[in-house]
């Protein structure tokens, strides 16, 4: 593991350039044979088509499940890496753990606090008839905003104050 790191600390970011711009050159390269090979050119809208057209267009592909490989790539190293920091460091790790936690009863006070019912006709109302969500789905996604505002706002109030601390030193 510890070679596996080493490696990493010298040649990973190279590497992941690397591969950043192997991926911009496939889906560069994608992109354009496809919009030539369809008869269009790079200025088209494509936005403008019959849906058709657009259902038949399969040239973004490519780059898009090489990006999405990446993204998953980099997630799992992330979580994998930092599991096995937490493992490896438990003392160090302890803010970490803690404020995970804090994070995740914070999280679950605005799930419980979020409510599943919303006025008939509402823009919300429509919505969830249209994505047939479930009630649990509609309290998750708003625990996650509330918990998005309010992070947002401690943020900027702690920014505030410390700017204000430092004005005074």
């Amino acid at each position: 593991m510890k070679s596996l790191f080493n490696f990493l600390m010298s040649k990973g970011q190279g590497g992941a350039l690397i591969l950043g711009l192997i991926v911009i050159a496939v889906f560069l390269f994608s992109v354009s044979s496809g919009l030539s090979g369809s008869g269009y050119d790079m200025s088209t809208d494509l936005n403008k088509l019959p849906d058709e057209a657009k259902s038949a267009i399969s040239f973004f592909d490519p780059g898009l499940m090489l990006t999405i490989g990446l993204a998953l790539l980099a997630a799992g190293a992330a979580v994998f890496f930092g599991i096995a920091g937490i493992f490896k460091f438990p003392k160090s790790s302890m803010k970490a753990i803690i404020t995970v936690a804090v994070l995740a009863v914070i999280f679950f006070i605005f799930y419980s606090m979020s409510g599943t019912e919303f006025a008939a006709g509402s823009k919300m109302s429509t919505l969830i008839q249209k994505y047939d969500l479930s009630s649990g789905v509609i309290k998750f996604i708003g625990g996650g905003i509330n918990v998005t505002i309010v992070l947002a706002l401690l943020s900027l109030a702690l920014m505030v104050i410390f700017e204000i601390k430092n004005a005074f030193n």
